[in-house]
């Protein structure tokens, strides 16, 4: 997957992926998702969707959410926008406690957040002190966790 951005934007700009089926490519445009699909066939589909004022891209998900304000009992609603699949669903994030949690990386005083789309709830973990790691995400069928934290930090 390739993925190429603007600095004075969140979103990325384009997003191309090649898989043995297909290749579709995405461009984000203002209020605009165009996206482009080539199947094996040599058939071209466009489509394009309006994107709200409160979208954000599904990539940046996980980083956008290290900024909110981490308080127990904070909800906020956006727009999250799944170029690859050509879709939009209003997402609503919920800072729903506070606990101690041990991953590989190791143990962190964490906020917990539900975050619920299309009917489906997820629940992350984000590190209470600054620059709030990302610790965990558990979506009910699989789990993800941080290993180790880095030079990428400045460690």
């Amino acid at each position: 997957m390739q993925v190429s951005g603007k600095i004075n934007r969140l979103s990325p700009a384009n997003i191309a992926t090649d898989t043995k089926a297909i290749n579709r490519s995405s461009c984000f445009d203002d209020s605009i998702l165009s996206i482009r699909v080539l199947d094996t066939e040599g058939d071209i589909t466009r489509d394009t969707i309006d994107i709200p004022e409160d979208a954000y891209d599904d990539n940046e998900l996980l980083f956008l959410l290290r900024a909110i304000p981490f308080e127990v009992g904070y909800t906020a609603s956006f727009t999250n926008m799944i170029a690859a699949a050509a879709q939009k669903y209003v997402v609503t994030i919920t800072v729903v406690g506070e606990e101690e949690l041990q991953v590989p990386a190791g143990s962190f005083d964490a906020y917990k957040i539900e975050l619920t789309m299309a009917g489906e709830k997820k629940y992350l973990w984000y590190g209470k002190d600054k620059p709030h790691y990302f610790l965990k995400l558990d979506d009910g069928s699989s789990v993800i966790v941080l290993e180790e934290i880095g030079a990428a930090y400045g460690f």
